[in-house]
């Protein structure tokens, strides 16, 4: 698929929803005593969660800028 039937990268809501996820995790973490392996365990679950939620919703291919 060429750019000019792909997305900019940018209006692409599953990397917005990994973004939005990523910062909400590591902002949970911060905060909280976890080891890393749970911590982990946490990040890769959500992540997990969110892509096949996004990919389920997600019309079309993304390019980036």
């Amino acid at each position: 698929m060429s750019p000019a039937e792909s997305k900019s990268i940018l209006k692409s809501k599953t990397v917005w929803a990994n973004i939005a996820t990523a910062l909400v995790m590591l902002a949970a973490v911060a905060n909280v005593e976890l080891s890393a392996e749970e911590a982990t365990a946490i990040v890769t679950g959500v992540f997990t969660l969110v892509n096949v939620v996004m990919r389920l919703v997600t019309k079309g291919q993304a390019h980036i800028v």
